[in-house]
């Protein structure tokens, strides 16, 4: 859904998208490719890890 309103508002623009795991982000990405973007897409992940490293 989506995907398909995104391509309709911004087609040739970006569009960002925040999702809250990485097996999310996995599905959302393969979703948005079937739905028809091809374009690069970018992520910036912070594992638990590294946030319970530090403190």
């Amino acid at each position: 859904m989506a995907a398909a309103s995104a391509r309709r508002l911004v087609p040739r623009g970006r569009v960002l998208v925040l999702v809250p795991t990485l097996d999310l982000l996995a599905q959302t990405v393969r979703a948005w490719h079937e739905a028809g973007h091809k374009g690069p897409a970018v992520a910036c992940v912070r594992s638990r890890m590294t946030r319970s490293c530090g403190r």
